[in-house]
């Protein structure tokens, strides 16, 4: 008897685990059916002026004992206003670095998000685009959908499901059966 509660026991890390399968699941195909995360263009600021310097910027994340490097592009835009220069982040696959070379000392309209670190989804240089918002959107999309081909599979779904209720189901043994040994 002792061992048969001792097994139910486990009823709620399977709980937690079908719930969290089925978490990550409903997210993932969430944000897969609605642009990958992606802020609507009309949601966007724009600001225009003369792009005065650009670098790359190389971000070195240490994790447990595993390093990933990130670069993207940083760019300061002087503005048409007169106001400060303003630092813009650019990812490294939105653009290269010859077009972001070519693109200083000249006049261009950015289009960004302020919530983002000041990340550019759009960019205009003399009329001409060198960033594609359409271009981004498409690739943040195949990268929801790949991860969403990962993360809610069948399978997923289906062991999501089974935990779920193999440990709603072992919850309520535990609990009758604990009442029947207390009576």
């Amino acid at each position: 008897m002792q061992l048969l509660i001792a097994v139910l026991s486990f009823a709620k890390l399977a709980l937690l685990a079908g719930l969290l399968a089925l978490g990550v699941a409903g997210f993932t195909t969430y944000r897969a059916q609605t642009g990958g995360g992606m802020p609507a263009e009309s949601e966007l600021s724009e600001v225009s002026g003369t792009l005065v310097d650009g670098r790359i910027v190389t971000v070195e994340r240490k994790r447990k004992g595993i390093t990933t490097t990130r670069q993207y592009f940083e760019v300061d835009l002087s503005q048409a206003s007169g106001g400060a220069t303003q630092k813009f982040r650019i990812d490294e696959e939105s653009t290269n670095r010859i077009q972001l070379n070519a693109a200083l000392k000249k006049k261009a309209v950015l289009k960004y998000d302020p919530s983002d670190a000041n990340m550019v989804y759009s960019m205009k240089v003399e009329g001409q685009n060198v960033v594609s918002y359409q271009a981004i959107a498409q690739r943040a999309q195949r990268a929801a959908e790949n991860e969403a081909r990962l993360n809610a599979s069948p399978k997923v779904w289906f062991w999501g499901v089974l935990l779920t209720v193999a440990g709603a189901l072992g919850l309520l043994a535990q609990r009758l059966l604990l009442k029947r040994l207390r009576s």
